[in-house]
């Protein structure tokens, strides 16, 4: 097992073949995309490790499904009055990919992704048949660039039922994964919009990225209902009683992270949103976010479900973890109030989620 971190070579030598591969990687579907952003998701959610991380294929179906659980609805071109039809886009460059259409299936059966994992058969039916499709496809394809096999990620093991990325590989995409799924997700728009036959469908300047991997707006207009009654009506960061609009602001940035999870959002006055924009919060904030969601969690969670809104703290607070511990060593700056008073990303922050994550194991081992 890695004891140390990765030099600064080794990180930049990580940099460009994440960037190879994606540049000069043989593409015929998004397969390979979602394989990397789903890798790199998994890395930031579990526990933080400079030696090697497994993830069971069963895993990373999941995270299939929840990606392309969006991508699957028909594209509406909204004000582009340029495209004048709606259908679904396609994900592949021959008929349409195996995986859309089986979650495509799925969605018209039960269109809320949160009422489908709570009915078991149907979760584990889904999730177990695109697990097979990862497995078959995409999984030992990805390392592929220009005839030669880099496995750069993890060493290739058709016959397993998990991958394991090589040590220091999880913590590579734990620092670098705003990069990462930036790279990612320009390479996936620009692969969808190359395909001849989504060309009229797309027309002309619509906001295909919104669509792909944009926040859903209807589930966080029912999200402020919730948590209105919940938060007694104040503005979560100020404690005033808010007045005019009600926003649902994303603790952990949206930008930083695309974390739909309902213990992740709050709600606040339209200064204290706006003001806040990408930070992350301070100290002050983030104690008594963690806090609200060790004591409240349940009770959010259940109050979220009838919503549409997915709830898991354990991820979450994972995600703070990662987030708050790059800020740290970066010496970034946290957001205080309205009048955009910072202060450094201190270790007690660190600690701060640390704890939270501990608490949250024990209380599951109980």
């Amino acid at each position: 097992m890695r004891a140390e971190a990765p030099t600064p070579k080794e990180e930049l030598e990580f940099i460009g073949r994440l960037r190879l591969l994606l540049a000069d990687g043989a593409f015929v579907s998004t397969y390979k995309f979602a394989l990397l952003r789903a890798i790199a998701d998994e890395c930031v959610e579990r526990s933080e490790t400079l030696g090697p991380l497994e993830i069971p294929i069963a895993r990373l179906g999941e995270r299939f499904v929840e990606l392309y659980w969006r991508q699957a609805r028909p594209y509406r071109p909204g004000a582009d009055k340029q495209a004048a039809v709606e259908g679904h886009l396609l994900q592949n460059t021959g008929a349409q990919a195996g995986i859309v259409k089986l979650v495509a299936e799925a969605q018209r059966a039960t269109p809320l992704l949160v009422e489908l994992q709570r009915d078991g058969r149907a979760w584990r039916r889904l999730k177990g048949s695109v697990a097979q499709v990862v497995k078959r496809m995409p999984l030992y394809k990805l390392q592929n660039v220009a005839g030669r096999k880099l496995e750069f990620l993890y060493p290739e093991r058709p016959e397993a039922d998990e991958i394991t990325l090589h040590p220091g590989v999880a913590w590579l995409f734990r620092k670098y994964h705003d990069l990462a799924r930036d790279l990612i997700e320009v390479a996936w728009i620009r692969f969808i919009q190359a395909l001849p036959r989504n060309a009229k469908l797309l027309g002309q300047g619509q906001e295909l990225g919104q669509f792909l991997f944009g926040a859903d707006r209807r589930a966080l207009a029912r999200v402020a209902d919730v948590l209105h009654g919940h938060q007694d009506g104040r503005c979560f960061y100020c404690d005033r009683p808010i007045q005019g609009a009600l926003h649902v602001d994303h603790f952990i940035p949206w930008s930083r992270y695309a974390l739909d999870l309902g213990h992740n959002f709050v709600l606040s006055d339209a200064a204290c949103n706006l003001d806040k924009r990408t930070w992350l919060p301070a100290e002050g904030h983030l104690s008594r976010w963690v806090e609200r969601n060790l004591a409240a969690g349940p009770a959010l969670q259940a109050a979220l479900l009838p919503a549409g809104m997915a709830s898991n703290v354990h991820s979450t607070l994972g995600v703070a973890q990662w987030a708050y511990s790059v800020d740290f060593a970066a010496g970034a700056a946290t957001w205080i109030g309205k009048t955009r008073r910072v202060e450094l990303a201190g270790p007690a922050c660190v600690m701060i989620v640390a704890e939270g994550v501990r608490r949250v194991r024990e209380a599951a081992t109980r």
